[in-house]
């Protein structure tokens, strides 16, 4: 952005809000870091939220509770994305969950580890 107004290009905005209203996000790894502040910047924009969680139960519905304060309509689902048949199984769920297909898909289930880079194997 700094470059564009440097040589003298338009600007880009941000989308207007309410942009995503009438869309639906499933968001993998959503109730906690990266994937709660993405599920919540999906709901600002008018998306409803399928929010999937593995452990985090208590973090997924404080999430849910958030993101239901913008107004959007919020389904919690667990599933163990490292078996391939939950993780199938998720998109399926989310649909009936809902009613209606996802429209984007946030995939940002991880494992976490900490630790320093020097103690992961390759």
């Amino acid at each position: 952005m700094v470059v564009d107004r440097i040589v003298g290009r338009p600007r880009r905005s941000l989308p207007e809000r309410g942009f995503l209203n009438g869309r639906l996000a499933l968001v993998t790894g959503g109730a906690r870091r990266i994937g709660r502040q993405l599920a919540l910047a999906l709901a600002e924009q008018g998306a409803d939220i399928v929010l999937h969680h593995n452990r985090s139960a208590d973090e997924a519905s404080e999430t849910a509770r958030e993101l239901r304060g913008h107004g959007v309509r919020v389904a919690l689902l667990a599933a163990h994305l490292d078996d391939h048949f939950q993780a199938e199984d998720l998109i399926h769920r989310a649909i009936d969950s809902m009613g209606r297909p996802v429209d984007i898909l946030v995939n940002n289930a991880a494992i976490y580890c900490p630790g320093t880079a020097r103690d992961t194997s390759v």
